[in-house]
């Protein structure tokens, strides 16, 4: 048996809408990925998640909140679809796999990054801290 059957995902990602931070998808909508063409392969690169309702719009950054547990083909036919490619496929599961340890309502982001050796670009979900400033 391999591990999309038999692997539960308790944590997701959903959005906190907040234009000001980039963040367009209404408050509590499930987020996803789809891969970024990538025009060039050097530094750091920002991505975004989507709205999995239309799949279009677009949040920064995604805060984990607690489900009852799934298998990733569970979380692909409610959330993605069955069309996804295996790029985008890829991209959720490092998502689910990077948000179970983190807890409850923990901000995160998503990047593309350099990579030495051997030479790449890696993409990422990882947590994130806003600053607030004060006057």
């Amino acid at each position: 048996m391999d591990d999309t059957t038999t692997k539960y995902y308790s944590k997701i990602l959903v959005a906190k809408f907040s234009p000001l931070n980039k963040c367009f998808v209404e408050d509590g909508v499930v987020l996803i990925l789809k891969p970024k063409t990538l025009k060039k392969d050097r530094g750091q690169i920002g991505h975004h998640f989507l709205d999995q309702l239309d799949k279009k719009t677009k949040s920064k950054y995604g805060w984990v909140r607690e489900i009852e547990p799934l298998t990733f083909e569970q979380f692909k036919a409610k959330f993605i679809g069955d069309n996804a490619d295996n790029a985008t496929l890829e991209h959720n599961r490092v998502m689910l796999d990077s948000i179970q340890n983190l807890r409850l309502d923990t901000p995160v982001a998503a990047t593309y990054s350099e990579r030495i050796e051997p030479r790449r670009m890696e993409f990422t979900v990882h947590r994130v801290i806003f600053h607030t400033t004060t006057h």
